[in-house]
């Protein structure tokens, strides 16, 4: 079988801008409003990101980073075969995996005695609010993920967990983990806010934002080696393993490097051709 010529497939910024809006609104509307709701209500994330002295403040940015790996998830689910509820499941997390940071970055700012008074409603929490948005989060995770298996995941602590086989190195260590917690990780690697691109792309900027778990003398002796080379190393496993089972669903790609792209333009094709 010759591999799939990429090229073939339609490029996202290429899709006439009604069928992209026609999808987006499809996905979050119908098939995700409940996980919507929560993003733009109780987590407050639906205000355009503005620029203070502070930083940013307003977090659709974030919004939209969970829609697109939920979106991500679901084609990539597709072609790797996995059963209908285990991919919504996936997607599902996807969609509710960091609903707390705009929260925690205001209460960051109060008990560093910042000021927040100029702050509108909706960028700021109440003690009531940020409990409603906790008891919220924890029952929608209750439900999707409750063995945390997700959360584990998408945490720093996901790799001390598969560095715990002595011996072996983390590539082989990540090769017996449970395939879809991986996927979480994996597709969580693929994105910088609302941008697919190859992991370790994103891996290097997120390692100049998060230099101290480089620098993490304990973390570093339990995996052996730097964090962000353990990210390195396990990204492209797993990657690895993606390829290799699209391989047996007949989709042959040149290369493992390949799948971003293929899952970024299995979004477009699915925004052209919609098969749910």
């Amino acid at each position: 079988m010759a591999p799939l010529d990429l090229a073939v497939l339609p490029e996202y910024d290429e899709v006439p801008f009604e069928a992209r809006t026609k999808y987006w609104l499809n996905f979050v509307r119908e098939d995700h409003m409940r996980e919507m709701q929560f993003l733009l209500k109780k987590a407050k994330l639906g205000n355009k990101p503005r620029k203070t002295g502070a930083g940013f403040v307003g977090w659709n940015n974030v919004m939209k980073h969970n829609v697109g790996q939920a979106a991500a998830m679901r084609v990539l689910g597709k072609a790797l075969n996995l059963e209908d509820n285990a991919t919504r499941n996936l997607e599902e997390y996807a969609f509710i995996h960091n609903p707390t940071i705009h929260r925690d970055k205001f209460q960051q700012k109060v008990s560093g005695g910042g000021s927040t008074e100029n702050l509108p409603d909706s960028e700021k929490f109440t003690q009531a609010e940020s409990e409603a948005l906790d008891a919220r989060s924890e029952e929608l995770h209750d439900e999707i993920d409750p063995e945390r298996w997700g959360a584990l995941a998408t945490s720093p602590e996901f790799f001390e967990y598969i560095a715990n086989q002595p011996g072996q190195t983390i590539e082989e260590q990540a090769e017996t983990v449970w395939f879809p917690q991986l996927l979480v990780y994996y597709i969580d690697a693929l994105f910088d806010d609302s941008t697919l691109m190859a992991a370790h792309d994103r891996i290097e900027r997120m390692e100049k934002r998060r230099p101290d778990l480089n620098a993490d003398e304990d973390l570093t002796e339990d995996l052996g080696m730097r964090y962000w080379d353990a990210e390195r190393a396990v990204s492209t496993k797993i990657q690895e393993m993606v390829w290799e089972r699209l391989k047996e669903n007949d989709i042959e790609l040149e290369s493992h490097e390949d799948v971003p792209e293929f899952i970024r333009k299995q979004i477009a094709q699915e925004m052209l051709h919609p098969t749910s």
